[in-house]
């Protein structure tokens, strides 16, 4: 089985959720499960607004585990500008499902990660499976939902 994972954030980011989505992208590798992680640079929480962190990488191994760290580039008004636009997004939200197309392209914006949905592309008929983390850096879960729906394959969520 080949499992796309798509994460905002993965080690050596020191969070939780991070650190989950490491431990089991390593177990579902050390059982024979093809791993990929799409993910951001950052390697703290302030990059996301930023726009910080190391250098982009290509595909590369680490421990098995297939992982693409794409760029960040730097949020307008900074974590001020983030709080902004979340309060944006609660309000386009109370709209109701009119609004939905407007909430969704919101979200597409955080983190503002560069290139996931190119760097999706050539994954096309790769991955039997794709499984989206942490609802509160929306981008990579609403990428990894939308792109399951073009290419019929199963979309698994952890919030």
């Amino acid at each position: 089985m080949r499992v796309l994972l798509l994460t905002p954030a993965y080690p050596p980011f020191h969070g939780g959720g991070e650190r989950y989505v490491g431990a089991l992208a390593h177990a579902l590798t050390a059982v024979g499960v093809q791993i990929t992680v799409l993910t951001s640079t950052a390697v703290r929480e302030a990059d996301f607004w930023a726009g910080a962190g190391p250098s982009p990488t290509p595909l590369c191994d680490e421990n098995g585990v297939q992982v693409m760290r794409l760029p960040l580039r730097p949020l307008v008004g900074g974590r001020a500008g983030l709080a902004a636009w979340r309060k944006a997004m609660v309000l386009v939200g109370q709209a109701g499902g009119a609004a939905r197309p407007l909430l969704l392209h919101l979200m597409r914006r955080i983190p503002p990660v560069r290139g996931l949905t190119a760097a999706l592309t050539p994954l096309r008929g790769h991955i039997d499976l794709i499984h989206g983390f942490n609802i509160s850096w929306e981008y990579p879960l609403v990428a990894g939902w939308q792109i399951a729906q073009q290419w019929g394959v199963p979309f698994v969520a952890t919030p």
